[in-house]
């Protein structure tokens, strides 16, 4: 719909603008005679030209972005409100051409607000899925889908803990991504140093300035307890006070948490207990659980519904099998490492169909592989640890590559061939 509105634009602008500078006969039964009030009537209909043109270019070479989808948010709102407010001001409205072409381009332009203003929120409203009673409208199992969008997350980890890492970079990535249309940030309480135990927390909270509406995922129940040391505390007293910590660095409430090490805390009920009770509040939107079996995801459903996993899900290297008992649950799910991680063979040699189609169609196999997994794997998010702004740039590209039956099934293929199929 955005390409559409913006064409609508030109088409209509481009024989108006070009009536009005050239004071073409017809233009002064429709707008009146040449005033200055013409004149500067021209000079808006030609910054929404100008505008549109150059939205319609961006989107054409570069794909859209959260920045651009923005932009014409704002430009088509605008013109929205103008185009309405001509049948209230001008006399017999609904005899004048001109007014009644603007009330049709203001429907085409309201449908495409109305499409893209959730996805630039990154969140379902929470009223948008309630009943008049203001409870939440039953979703299957009794849970709410997290993300509006499908898309690529940011995982920080990488930019607190790996060696050498610094504060500086880690901005740099992370408004390389936030910029480029990333629909998540993900964080955790362990992704802390030494003397700051909310560094994670804090660079992602700066990123979401650049995008106030941006989800940001973090976790609970898991610490940093020394230099190369990671505790674990699942107990309803460590999740809560940790949900806080996390609510005071990151400006409201949370949008999801995690119970970090579902595979380590020793009372798994008491902690997913304590994620409902929160949720409950008011203190995070939704909770799940990292790092679970199924027979974790299992335990904890008969607890409390939860909303989302996240587990590690590299491409030809890990099981799908606690993806798809999420996608049957109605669960999101979020998957990281999905490149298998540092030590896992080049990902070329793991889906080498794909990597074959990347040299024949010039681009990185990462960011094909990515692009057909958005497309073959609903209700997953790649989470990516990027830690360079160039690799960031390439991952979140994938969410604009087209991606035909060519593409698809090599990747199926390839993941088929390594014995782990993809079925959903």
């Amino acid at each position: 719909m955005l390409i559409v509105s913006l064409l609508l634009n030109i088409v209509v602008l481009v024989p108006v603008v070009t009536s009005l500078a050239a004071r073409a006969p017809w233009i002064a039964r429709a707008w009146g005679e040449r005033t200055p009030a013409r004149d500067i009537l021209l000079a808006i209909y030609l910054a929404i030209l100008t505008a549109s043109i150059a939205l319609l270019a961006v989107v054409a070479t570069a794909g859209p972005s959260v920045a651009v989808e923005a932009a014409a948010v704002s430009l088509l709102a605008v013109q929205i409100a103008y185009k309405v407010l001509t049948a209230v001001m001008v006399q017999d409205a609904l005899r004048n051409p001109v007014v009644l072409s603007n009330l049709g381009i203001a429907v085409v332009h309201g449908v495409t607000v109305a499409a893209l203003a959730p996805g630039l929120l990154g969140w379902k409203s929470p009223s948008a899925t309630a009943w008049a009673d203001g409870a939440l409208a039953p979703t299957l199992d009794g849970v709410t889908p997290v993300l509006e969008q499908p898309g690529i997350v940011l995982g920080i980890a990488a930019l607190v803990l790996n060696e050498g890492a610094t504060d500086e970079n880690a901005r740099a990535v992370i408004a390389a991504a936030v910029d480029a249309g990333a629909v998540a940030l993900d964080t955790a309480r362990a992704y802390a140093r030494l003397d700051d135990d909310g560094v994670g927390e804090r660079l992602a909270a700066e990123g979401r300035e650049r995008h106030p509406g941006l989800p940001i995922i973090t976790k609970a129940g898991h610490y940093r307890a020394a230099a190369s040391a990671w505790d674990t505390d699942g107990s309803a007293e460590r999740m809560r006070a940790d949900a806080e910590r996390s609510v005071d660095l990151l400006g409201r409430p949370l949008d999801l948490l995690l119970l970090h090490r579902a595979d380590r805390v020793d009372d798994l009920e008491e902690s997913v207990t304590v994620l409902a009770a929160l949720r409950e509040e008011g203190l995070a939107r939704a909770v799940g659980l990292s790092n679970a079996s199924i027979e974790l995801i299992d335990r904890a459903r008969a607890v409390a519904p939860i909303d989302a996993v996240q587990n590690r899900l590299g491409l030809g290297v890990d099981s799908f099998a606690e993806y798809r008992h999420c996608r049957e649950a109605g669960i999101d799910f979020f998957g990281y490492a999905p490149f298998g991680g540092p030590r896992a063979a080049p990902l070329a040699t793991r889906v080498p169909h794909v990597a074959a189609l990347a040299t024949q169609r010039e681009a990185s196999v990462h960011r094909l592989t990515l692009a057909a997994v958005l497309d073959v794997l609903p209700g997953y998010w790649p989470v990516i640890g990027s830690t360079r702004v160039e690799s960031v740039h390439d991952a979140v590209a994938a969410m604009g590559e087209p991606v035909d039956d060519e593409l698809r099934q090599a990747l199926l293929g390839d993941l088929a061939s390594r014995g782990v199929p993809v079925g959903v």
